[in-house]
């Protein structure tokens, strides 16, 4: 609809957008519950449960979960002239940017994409340019990564790591902080008699927010991976002078998830470093639904 009509008319016709009242809901005996969390499906006994606690029985379920725009990780793909056409907001500033701009790149070749390129054309907006061409993804990116879920585990870390751009799945919100007791005796008992005088325990932590991260099932799984890598900044090659992998995963009780969501989650770690300065790198992956947050940071060891 806002990819036709909408941006095609000379007045937006709003009255043809789908949009009901409370009596209307009332009048078909519909139950409605705006912006309300459900936290768990319970399967076998068809209950539904809500972030306030309450429970909602059930006879069938669907999963309408919508979808997010897919912002690709390139510089400027966040400037104010770059559009995701997702919502009646976006639609507007693009009929907008219609009569004032002479040309518009349209990325993507799915079926909105295609609609929003029509009705830029009956538009008199030129969407096409001389000597370029319509590129098309191979195999409609199936991969053996896409159809493996380690190697794209390992693919979206790579990329996270070397890209000059911080991810925001995941915020991620990064402190510098003395190495705990319990940590320095993990260190020391990874070194034992080889550790090394001239380097010195940096600690960190990480924090995110509840409700970025996911807990799946009745068992409350929760699988995160942390990666950080320090680079020193004389390093022409790249090459770590220290890195740090781990992956929390397992099944949080009912109190721990009441924890998760109220204070968010964080993760703490030492590196070992020579004095020196380094450009560290953050990288937290949500292995349930795929989201990373990525930030980097720079330190200096005296």
């Amino acid at each position: 609809m806002i990819s036709k009509d909408f941006l095609r008319e000379k007045t937006p016709p709003f009255k043809k957008l789908a949009h009901f009242e409370q009596r209307w809901f009332d009048s078909h005996k519909i139950e409605t519950r705006f912006a309300t969390i459900v936290k768990q499906f319970n399967i076998e006994r068809r209950l539904a449960v809500l972030g306030n606690g309450e429970s909602i029985e059930f006879t069938k379920a669907c999963l309408a979960m919508g979808s997010r725009s897919a912002r690709p990780p390139v510089a400027g793909a966040g400037l104010g002239n770059v559009i995701y056409l997702r919502s009646l907001r976006d639609a507007l500033a693009l009929r907008e940017m219609a009569g004032v701009e002479k040309t518009v790149m349209v990325v993507g070749g799915g079926l909105l994409a295609c609609e929003v390129a029509a009705s830029l054309r009956q538009l008199k907006v030129k969407v096409d340019q001389k000597n370029t061409e319509v590129r098309a993804r191979n195999g409609f990116l199936v991969t053996n990564t896409t159809m493996n879920p380690e190697l794209t585990r390992i693919a979206d870390i790579g990329f996270a790591l070397t890209s000059p751009f911080g991810a925001t799945g995941i915020p991620v919100v990064m402190r510098w902080q003395e190495a705990k007791p319990e940590e320095m005796k993990k260190l020391d008992a990874k070194n034992g008699e080889k550790k090394d005088p001239n380097k010195k325990a940096v600690g960190f932590a990480l924090h995110m927010p509840g409700e970025a991260l996911t807990v799946e099932g009745t068992r409350n799984q929760l699988d995160v991976d942390f990666v950080a890598l320090a680079t020193a900044a004389a390093a022409k090659d790249g090459t770590a002078a220290d890195e740090i992998k781990q992956t929390l995963k397992g099944s949080l009780s009912a109190e721990n998830v009441a924890k998760l969501r109220g204070h968010g989650m964080s993760y703490s770690n030492v590196f070992e470093l020579a004095p020196g300065k380094y450009q560290v790198r953050f990288v937290v992956r949500d292995n349930l639904n795929g989201r990373i947050g990525s930030l980097s940071a720079p330190l200096t060891v005296n």
